[in-house]
């Protein structure tokens, strides 16, 4: 709530209207450093001229139910001075005002309407005057965009729709940096990736007149779950020993591996396994399984993408506690996705 206060000798105030506040009068007129005072958050001086005034006249906030002016206007407080006959419009948020009429004979009320329209009280001109914006109707949004889940590869599009004239130009932003080109009620992001996911996209619209910002959206994309590759037509996994090179069934432990425990490697090809920038192979989870239906976790020790083709290899170690002897179904986790069961015979 603002306080417009007339002043007697030297100033006209605007108060912020704050309980038990003491705006200093009569002690005080105008600005004031005194702590016991609360000072005017704007104060004009006593004069004839487009700034200053004798008597502020009327008060208004521009908050329409409408907005019919700029979207600059929005929030911003209209006041009055009954002799040098202007009105002038205060920024709430750094307590500056600039022109917005003059000439007006005695103005005694401000009032802002429902449609967005100003009406001014001019006692000397003995007339109601209403001030209506004719560059263009306000802007606002009329559908904002929404977000968007899309898989891997997939088109995502984001759209707005806002209301206004004279024409309406479109800034697409991603994660508030402008997009160059995008300038469309529509965003058309085709073959998205991993890396997009989490963007968040919004529209600046305008129309010369001013502007107004959609909210965000934000878009994730999902990569399909992982498959493990295996012959065609069976659930046998193509799968190597990561030395020998040779498919199953597999030894338990291999004396040519190189490593101190002589554990078989082997290698695994997937589809669908690509890793985030942030992400190294401890985001993959592999296991095995008899007909026993008991799980056996698989150490996952490399993860990479093969050159040309379109999957990836994944090297797991044997833990101490497989069983041999017997087929395993292998299957494979990457956040939250879980692969097809592939079969592995272990002798």
């Amino acid at each position: 709530m603002f306080i417009n206060d007339v002043g007697q000798n030297t100033w006209e105030e605007i108060n912020d209207g704050i309980a038990g506040s003491n705006y200093g009068w009569p002690s005080t007129e105008g600005p004031t450093t005194n702590p016991a005072f609360r000072s005017p958050i704007f104060a004009y001086g006593h004069g004839t001229g487009p700034t200053t005034g004798c008597a502020i006249a009327g008060g208004a906030f521009y908050n329409p139910a409408q907005v019919q002016f700029p979207a600059t206007f929005v929030g911003k407080y209209f006041f009055a001075d009954l002799c040098s006959g202007w009105i002038r419009v205060l920024d709430p948020s750094n307590n500056t005002a600039s022109s917005f009429a003059s000439g007006i004979n005695q103005p005694v009320d401000l009032k802002v309407a429902a449609d967005g329209s100003l009406y001014y009280l001019a006692i000397g001109s003995q007339s109601l005057f209403r001030v209506q914006f004719t560059g263009g109707t306000a802007l606002s949004i009329t559908t904002q965009p929404t977000n968007q889940s899309v898989m891997v590869g997939d088109t995502a599009s984001f759209s707005v729709a806002a209301n206004g004239s004279p024409t309406l130009m479109f800034q697409w932003q991603r994660n508030m940096v402008n997009i160059a080109g995008a300038n469309a009620a529509t965003l058309n992001l085709p073959g998205v990736a991993l890396l997009d996911s989490g963007s968040k996209f919004r529209c600046v619209v305008s129309n010369g007149a001013g502007s107004v910002t959609s909210n965000e959206a934000t878009l994730t994309v999902s990569a399909p779950p992982p498959v493990i590759i295996t012959e065609p037509n069976t659930d046998v996994a193509i799968a190597l020993d990561s030395v020998l090179i040779l498919r199953d069934p597999f030894f338990f432990t291999n004396t040519l591996n190189f490593s101190l425990d002589q554990r078989t490697r082997i290698m695994l090809f997937v589809r669908n396994i690509e890793l985030l920038p942030s992400e190294n192979s401890s985001a993959v989870t592999v296991r095995a399984e008899n007909a026993q239906l008991n799980v056996f976790p698989l150490t996952v020790e490399h993860v990479s993408p093969l050159p040309d083709v379109d999957f990836s290899q994944v090297v797991v170690r044997f833990p101490d506690n497989l069983p041999t002897g017997q087929s395993l179904f292998v299957s494979l986790t990457l956040r939250g996705q879980t692969s097809n069961k592939a079969r592995i015979t272990m002798r």
